[in-house]
């Protein structure tokens, strides 16, 4: 995910799936810290984006 993240010629709306999909990971991983950032600061992109906006706040719960 972080190698297309760097690429060049990519749209909006993959490095938006890419970042989605790393914070996923990050969050399958047991890495809530990481996860949430990557949520949070796509959500202030795009916060219609997927279900980042119940990903944020499910992860803000968790960490509470």
């Amino acid at each position: 995910f972080e190698k297309g993240l760097k690429a060049e010629g990519r749209t909006e709306e993959e490095y938006q799936g890419l970042r989605y999909d790393l914070a996923m990971a990050h969050e399958a991983a047991g890495d809530t810290d990481k996860a949430l950032h990557l949520f949070t600061d796509l959500y202030g992109q795009n916060a219609n984006f997927r279900d980042v906006a119940a990903k944020v706040r499910d992860l803000r719960a968790a960490l509470r």
